[in-house]
């Protein structure tokens, strides 16, 4: 028997080939269950990555709430300081300029002249006798001049003067001074001119002997009223208007020489 026989009886049987290639090999079989792992790994890698993500989309948006709100309790709390540190400083001022509003002395004035020579103070009958008929005649005129001193370190402002002018108890006259104002420690000298009328000076309580007794002793009583309304200038603001009456007791010469003899002022203060 040659070699080839002996091949052929060894050989294996029809459709053999057939049968193995059905069968999977060991380390296909590896292979594949390999890659379904690893699918199987990867699904599950990305399921967890999402619901990671998914978590953490939560609760980074619970996180910026959170943050929102702790934002507005910020910016609550920063207009609150804000407001409370304004309305501190505003109550400093307020108190700041009340207290120099306490602490300022009022203008002083001081009478510098009171000039009746431009008055007619003859009489149209007997000065000795005629007392009903002594009067001033028109056109008569009567000048004061006064002396406003600011002893102050703030601006004052004077609204309005108005000034009555009283001889031998009558009312001779009534005037009134345009506003001004007077700077730091300044003063100011007012001119106040009174045009008087035909007016006689016998008035109800006036004995018959005051008027020739005192143009013979050459000194005669002067009231002078002056009702000043004004305020204070405090670091640029001002404060309420307050009303100022300084009523003086004057006696002069009313012949000449304009000298005065007594001058004897009071003050009133009180709020516009």
């Amino acid at each position: 028997m040659g070699y080839d026989e002996e091949l052929g009886g060894a050989a294996a049987p029809a459709g053999a080939d057939a049968t193995m290639a059905d069968v999977e090999s060991p380390t296909a079989a590896k292979a594949k269950f390999i890659e379904a792992s690893a699918a199987d790994l990867t699904k599950a890698q990305l399921k967890a990555d999402a619901s990671r993500d998914k978590g953490a989309r939560k609760s980074g948006g619970k996180g910026a709430s959170a943050r929102r709100r702790n934002c507005g309790w910020c910016d609550v709390a920063a207009w609150t300081g804000l407001f409370v540190s304004l309305a501190l400083v505003g109550f400093g001022v307020a108190i700041l300029i009340l207290a120099l509003t306490f602490s300022t002395e009022d203008p002083k004035f001081e009478i510098l002249k009171v000039d009746l020579t431009q008055l007619d103070l003859g009489t149209s009958g007997n000065l000795l006798f005629d007392f009903n008929n002594f009067k001033i005649k028109a056109n008569g005129m009567a000048d004061v001049k006064a002396l406003v001193v600011n002893p102050n370190n703030h601006e004052v402002i004077v609204e309005m003067l108005n000034v009555n002018l009283k001889l031998f108890n009558v009312n001779i006259a009534n005037t009134s001074v345009p506003g001004f104002e007077l700077s730091k420690k300044g003063n100011t000298t007012l001119s106040i001119p009174f045009p008087i009328k035909n007016l006689p000076l016998l008035a109800t309580g006036n004995k018959d002997n005051l008027i020739t007794t005192s143009l013979r002793k050459g000194q005669v009583d002067v009231k002078l009223n002056i009702n000043s309304r004004g305020k204070v200038k405090i670091m640029g603001m001002t404060t309420p208007s307050y009303n100022l009456l300084i009523a003086c007791n004057i006696t002069v010469d009313p012949f000449g020489g304009n000298q005065l003899f007594r001058q004897k002022c009071f003050k009133t203060r009180s709020k516009a």
